[in-house]
C-alpha cells in the first residue's frame, strides 16, 4: 500500500475506485463529523450545487460520485465510489472534505484516515488542528490521467463557509414569520378538530355526495429534531438523525362479515393498482377501499399516505378503523406532528391531531369511522396505544390474527 505524506501525490490503477473517509470517535467533542466531495472547474468552483455531494444529497447527477456511510460508536466511516471514466470532461477536480457539525475541533479527534481499496492510505496530522473543516485531499486528471494528492489542510469556520468556497450557492434561510392565531374554536377555517378521546362529529351525505370519494390522509414529520430548512443550507444542516417512518393503515368491516386490514406490511409484497384485488386494497369492486402506497418520508412529502375510499361501497361498509404505527424509529410520537385527515366532499376535513404524546407503545389507533346505510357516516376520535397489530386487534375487537412482517 502506498503511503501518502502531505503534498505527496500518486496514480489510481483503476478506473472505478471506493476511497474511505474513517475516523474515530464517531462524534469528535460530541459533534457529528461527515465527509462531502466537490466536482471542481478548472476554475476552482463547482458548476452549480448539484457538483456538491454529501449525507444529504448523497450522488452527483451523472453518478459518478456516490456517498454512503457507516461506522458504530467507536469510530465512523463514510464512503464514496468514484467513476473516474464518467467524470465529465469539464471536471478537472474531485475535492474531499470532512467537516464537524459544532464547536469541536480536529485536534479533539484521535485520528482519520483516506483508503483508496488497498493501495493509497493517507492519515493527516490532526493533533494541533483548531480547524473544524479538512480538505482531506483531491483527484486531479493530468495528462489524460487521474491521480490522487495527499492535503490535510485545516479550513476555518466548518461546512457553510467551505462549500461556499468552493462556489456552492448557500441561500440564507427566510425569515419566518409569526404564526397567525386561530380563533379559540374546534371548527377552524373549515376544518372540524377532534381534541379528545371520545369526540365525533356526523356527516350527512346529500345525494351529490354519493358520488365522490372520501380520502383518509396521514401526513408527519419525518426528522425528529425538527422542520428542516428549504434548499441547499437545509439539507446541509438539516441533520440526519434517525428519521421516524411512520405508516398509514386501517381495519375494515363490510356488512357481509368480510374483514381486512391494510398498510404498508401487508401489501409490502402483494400491492397493485386501485383496479385490481390485491392486499393493498381494491377501489373499483369489493371492499371498495385502497391505500395509495407507502411513503417514507412524511412531511418530505406534501402528500404523506392516503387511503381512498370508493363511494360506491358506503352501503357495503360498516366500519374502517384508522391507524398509525412507527416501522422505524423509536416511539417518539411527540415529535411526529402527525395529522390524520378524513376529507369528505361538500363537508369541512375533520382533523384527528395527535399532540404531545409521549407512550412508548410503537402502535395508534387514530380514529373510528362508522357508516349508517349509505347516507350518514361518523368519525369519532380514539387515539389508543398498543404494542402492535394483535393488541388493537382484542381491544377493538377486530377477530383478526397477525404474524410479523417487513417492507
Amino acid at each position: 500500500m502506498k503511503v501518502l505524506s502531505p503534498g505527496e501525490n500518486t496514480g489510481l490503477d483503476a478506473a472505478n475506485i471506493q476511497v474511505d473517509i474513517e475516523w474515530s470517535p464517531a462524534k469528535i467533542g460530541d459533534d457529528d463529523v461527515d465527509a462531502s466531495a466537490f466536482l471542481i472547474n478548472e476554475k476552482g468552483v463547482v458548476r452549480s450545487d448539484a457538483d456538491f455531494i454529501f449525507y444529504n444529497q448523497p450522488q452527483s447527477k451523472d453518478a459518478c460520485v456516490r456517498f454512503s456511510d457507516s461506522g458504530n460508536d467507536a469510530g465512523a466511516k463514510n464512503t464514496f465510489q468514484i467513476n473516474t471514466t464518467a467524470i465529465p470532461p469539464d471536471i478537472s477536480k474531485v475535492a474531499l472534505a470532512l467537516t464537524i457539525h459544532g464547536d469541536a475541533t480536529f485536534s479533539q479527534g484521535t485520528n482519520i484516515s483516506l483508503k483508496i481499496s488497498n493501495s493509497v492510505l493517507f492519515s493527516p496530522d490532526i493533533s494541533s488542528m483548531k480547524e473544524r473543516a479538512l480538505i482531506i485531499a483531491e483527484l486531479y486528471k493530468r495528462n489524460g490521467a487521474w491521480k490522487i494528492r495527499a492535503i490535510g489542510q485545516g479550513f476555518s469556520g466548518g461546512l457553510e463557509p467551505l462549500a461556499t468556497s468552493f462556489g456552492v450557492d448557500i441561500a440564507s434561510p427566510p425569515k419566518q414569520m409569526p404564526p397567525v392565531p386561530e380563533p379559540a374554536s374546534n371548527v377552524r377555517l373549515s376544518k372540524i378538530s377532534l381534541d379528545k378521546k371520545g369526540d365525533s362529529y356526523t356527516i350527512s351525505l346529500k345525494k351529490e355526495d354519493a358520488s365522490r370519494e372520501i380520502e383518509i390522509n396521514l401526513n408527519w414529520t419525518s426528522h425528529p429534531d425538527g422542520a428542516q430548512e428549504s434548499g441547499l443550507l437545509g439539507k446541509m444542516f438539516g441533520r440526519k438523525s434517525q428519521e421516524i417512518d411512520l405508516d398509514l393503515g386501517c381495519y375494515l368491516e363490510l356488512h357481509d362479515d368480510f374483514k381486512t386490514c391494510i398498510d404498508g406490511l401487508q401489501f409490502a409484497q402483494d400491492g397493485g393498482p386501485r383496479n385490481q384485488s390485491t392486499r393493498q386494497g381494491c377501489y373499483t369492486s369489493s371492499p371498495w377501499i385502497w391505500h395509495m402506497g407507502d411513503d417514507r418520508t412524511g412531511g418530505q412529502s406534501t402528500a404523506g399516505e392516503t387511503i381512498l375510499v370508493n363511494p360506491q361501497g358506503f352501503k357495503d361498509i360498516k366500519r374502517i378503523i384508522i391507524y398509525a404505527y412507527i416501522y422505524k424509529g423509536v416511539a417518539r410520537w411527540g415529535e411526529t406532528n402527525a395529522v390524520a385527515t378524513v376529507s369528505v366532499p361538500n363537508h369541512p376535513d375533520i382533523i384527528v391531531e395527535m399532540g404531545n404524546q409521549n407512550n412508548k407503545k410503537t402502535f395508534c389507533s387514530l380514529a373510528t369511522i362508522d357508516f349508517f346505510d349509505s347516507n350518514q357516516i361518523r368519525v369519532t376520535r380514539n387515539v389508543t396505544f398498543h404494542t402492535g397489530h394483535d393488541e388493537c386487534n382484542d381491544a377493538y375487537d377486530w377477530g383478526m390474527s397477525f404474524r410479523a412482517g417487513s417492507k
